[in-house]
């Protein structure tokens, strides 16, 4: 049997992870089996690029992270087992965190809480496709194929042909399309504005790299969207200029100190509301809320 995977970070892992978990499980059903997993860059990072700055965080806690499944979602199963994100980055000794910045000369030791660089994540993802495919069975071959999938076409032979960028192609009994966040692609209609995109006037939000330096200081800025994305635009551009966060002894409130080589910002939305922030609890609440009987009056609007 043939089994493709497109695209492997954090969905492809997870599908890589079933696959040599149920192969370990079948022993004398198993039969031999190769895994094309067709991905350009480094296997199992995904978006989570480990040359990106350490300004760029995780949007969930690293206590909270883990791509080997617990034994609820194992399904008859089990899993080859292995840490978390925050148990990895303890083990390694080198990852300790600044709750200023992340980065600078005053570091402490990691706690679940902490929402560690984003590049961290990546070298642990890295970490857990090199140990999937040191799990697995005898009979189960992995092949990194480093290369863009271009098009899958139906074959007469009961296989799918996928068609790879670099040329030639391959033949999988099954296909699994884990692509994830891919970029944009004008269409007709948004011609004109890509562009204004190739001028430097309008631009996409990743890289970060390729706008962090290059806005002169003082520039306006807009920033269309008030969401995580928007979020990293303002980190990019504040945080990511020279600017830090400075606690107060007495309230223990942060203030930003700014670097002066800052833009401008101005942040808005079709709606005006900012993005809600993570609760301070990761307990489940779903079964517990009670509506209310009437809708409240209406005080206002945004």
């Amino acid at each position: 049997m043939d089994i493709a995977i497109i695209g492997i970070g954090t969905w492809g892992l997870c599908v890589l992870e079933r696959i040599v978990a149920w192969s370990k499980a079948a022993k004398s059903a198993a039969r031999p089996m190769t895994v094309y997993v067709i991905e350009p860059a480094d296997p199992g990072v995904g978006i989570h690029t480990t040359d990106q700055p350490e300004y760029l965080l995780l949007n969930t806690v690293c206590g909270q992270v883990s791509m080997f499944p617990g034994r609820e979602f194992q399904h008859g199963a089990p899993g080859i087992g292995g840490p978390g994100l925050f148990e990895w980055l303890r083990s390694q000794q080198q990852y300790r965190w600044n709750p200023g910045r992340g980065i600078g000369q005053h570091r402490r030791e990691l706690s679940p809480h902490d929402f560690v660089p984003r590049r961290w994540c990546g070298e642990y993802l890295r970490w857990v496709y090199l140990r999937l495919v040191e799990s697995a069975a005898d009979d189960v071959c992995i092949r990194h194929v480093s290369s863009r999938a271009v098009d899958i076409v139906a074959s007469s032979c009961g296989r799918e042909e996928v068609i790879l960028e670099t040329g030639g192609s391959l033949f999988a009994h099954h296909i699994f399309l884990t692509t994830g966040h891919t970029e944009n692609l004008p269409s007709e209609e948004e011609l004109p504005e890509q562009e204004l995109l190739s001028s430097g006037i309008l631009l996409d939000p990743y890289p970060v790299g390729k706008y962090v330096e290059s806005i002169p200081p003082g520039k306006v800025v807009g920033v269309s969207g008030m969401g995580l994305v928007a979020i990293d635009v303002i980190t990019s551009l504040t945080t990511g200029r020279g600017g830090e966060y400075a606690v107060d002894s007495r309230t223990s409130h942060r203030r930003y100190v700014p670097s002066g080589r800052e833009p401008k910002l101005i942040v808005f939305s079709r709606s005006g509301a900012p993005c809600a922030s993570r609760p301070a609890t990761s307990e489940d609440l779903s079964g517990t809320y009670q509506p209310p009987s009437a809708p409240p009056p209406r005080s206002g609007s945004w």
